[in-house]
């Protein structure tokens, strides 16, 4: 869902049954490393290099 061109913490928290879209944040980047939007700009950033030949 975040890989999206213009995601949404918001939908994203939401979709995941969260109603406190700081506390998804918070467990995001506890699990993942980064808050959801940075990593959600990382992967983007990452998919495109390995799309490039």
């Amino acid at each position: 869902m975040l890989l999206g061109k213009q995601p949404s913490v918001t939908f994203v928290a939401q979709e995941m049954g969260y109603r406190s879209v700081p506390q998804f944040n918070r467990e995001y980047a506890r699990i993942f490393g980064l808050p959801p939007l940075k990593d959600g700009a990382h992967l983007r950033k990452v998919i495109n290099v390995r799309d490039t030949p």
